[in-house]
């Protein structure tokens, strides 16, 4: 059964204009204004740009592929 959102230590991948964009997740929280789910992260593209904050909802969902091969503890 594949997952209905991103989950917290799990890394995503996505193809961005041919580019490849790679999102590690920290946590999971809800919008207090609408109750829907955000995960927050980090991003970069690959393969070696630098990381930088970044936030998802669940309509951008779609686009990733779950491609864990590192947890924000081994990116450290």
């Amino acid at each position: 059964m594949s997952a209905q959102f991103f989950q917290p230590e799990r890394t995503y991948t996505r193809q961005v204009g041919g580019q490849i964009g790679e999102f590690l997740v920290d946590h999971i929280t809800r919008n207090p204004n609408d109750g829907g789910l955000h995960a927050f992260g980090w991003y970069r593209r690959l393969p070696h740009a630098s990381w930088h904050p970044y936030s998802q909802n669940q309509a951008e969902f779609g686009a990733w592929t779950d491609n864990t091969t590192r947890t924000l503890k081994e990116a450290s």
